[in-house]
């Protein structure tokens, strides 16, 4: 070897060498940069990587996790034994994505965030969940990867609020169980299923609002099933995006939506089953020129429309049975 190769060999090495040490590399699940190899402090504590701070946080303590610089965790969080973390952002930008699994899931304990910067979180199966009456999640935006995957879970009296977007590939928003609840102050689209997959669903004693943005699914726009189950869209739509098959609004076993926008399905427009009702402010339309209906409503349902129903070629205005 001459002294040239082996000078370019010495310096390959040292390179190698130096980028093993990074933080962010195998055997750490968060990625970052901080020029002193730090990525966040609790109360002055530094630590090399979020999963160190968070594993310092004792059960049922109450911390703040001020970030040092941008951090990518690549995997899932869990909050279950009582934890109450706040991050503070300092303006930089906290990631977590899980590639199998839910992103951030809480089952007793919360998880919130404060100042500049964003917080977006994606899993496989769900992006963040909030399961069990002693758990609340916020969040700048969620979403799920997998066809089948829900953005924002809620569950037995769960709450999550989702500051952004929300987007699954079954349902964006879904919440059931009596209490449970989630307010996402965005979109909410699910853009997969086409049998079920809903922008917001609520199931029996669920509740989803959506503020300032439209709930957007392959079938459905907006899904309630079951008793005190219901689904609030504050200044934006319902919209079923299958133009052959879908529903602006289905509701069902006494569920409730209420959209003060517009609905637009491609089947039908609104549907309202088993003692369910319907308020919309909008117009309701549809897509289809054939087989098609704007009202449905069976089994004692209302459905209530301040604007237009629309519909053309051979598809009916109104139903009732």
């Amino acid at each position: 070897m001459n002294e040239m190769n082996r000078k370019i060999l010495i310096f390959l090495c040292a390179v190698i060498l130096a980028f093993g040490m990074l933080p962010g590399m195998p055997g750490d699940s968060s990625t970052a940069w901080a020029a002193d190899g730090n990525v966040c402090e609790i109360e002055g504590t530094e630590y090399a990587s979020l999963d160190g701070a968070l594993a310092a946080v004792g059960d049922g303590q109450t911390a703040t996790i001020k970030l040092l610089c941008d951090i990518s965790c690549n995997s899932g969080i869990k909050i279950s034994d009582g934890q109450l973390i706040t991050f503070d952002l300092a303006g930089y930008n906290l990631k977590i994505t899980a590639g199998s699994g839910i992103g951030l899931e809480v089952t007793h304990g919360s998880v919130d965030y404060t100042g500049s910067g964003s917080f977006d979180v994606t899993g496989d199966t769900c992006g963040v969940s909030a399961n069990g009456g002693a758990a609340y999640i916020r969040v700048g935006s969620a979403s799920a990867a997998s066809a089948g995957g829900n953005g924002a879970v809620a569950l037995s009296g769960g709450d999550a609020v989702v500051e952004g977007d929300v987007q699954g590939g079954y349902n964006g928003a879904y919440a059931s169980g009596n209490g449970s609840s989630i307010i996402v102050n965005g979109d909410a689209a699910g853009t997969v299923d086409p049998t079920m997959g809903s922008g917001a669903t609520a199931g029996a004693g669920g509740s989803v609002t959506i503020n300032n943005g439209d709930a957007r699914g392959v079938a459905y726009g907006a899904y309630a099933n079951g008793t005190d189950a219901q689904v609030i869209i504050n200044g934006g739509s319902a919209v079923g995006t299958d133009s052959s098959i879908s529903h602006g609004i289905h509701t069902e076993g006494g569920g409730y939506v209420k959209v003060t926008g517009d609905v637009e399905g491609g089947q039908y427009g609104v549907v309202a089953l088993g003692a369910s009702s319907v308020i919309v402010t909008g117009d309701v339309s549809i897509a289809r020129t054939i087989n098609g209906w704007g009202l449905n409503a069976d089994g004692g349902s209302v459905i209530k429309v301040g604007g237009n129903v629309v519909t053309t070629g051979s598809c009916i205005g109104a139903s009732s049975l």
